[in-house]
């Protein structure tokens, strides 16, 4: 009974990841064909732009940070 058991999970375990490489290879054909890298770069930089406009019209608002769409201000 243990030896069939291991047999058991070791072939669930190779099946799972069959299916984490297939979804992970998916994911990597979607953000090629809807360009997500490229969206979020150009999004990123519309983002700092109208960051750093704010920061330099707010008195209290120190600076504008950040890197692609992972932004704030100080």
């Amino acid at each position: 009974a243990g030896s069939a058991g291991f047999a058991e999970s070791a072939a669930d375990l190779a099946s799972g990841c069959r299916m984490s490489r297939a979804s992970a290879g998916r994911l990597l054909e979607i953000f090629d064909e809807e360009k997500l890298v490229e969206n979020a770069e150009a999004t990123g930089a519309y983002l700092g732009d109208k960051l750093e406009s704010i920061a330099a019209r707010i008195p209290n608002v120190l600076e504008a940070r950040g890197i692609g769409l992972l932004r704030g201000l100080k």
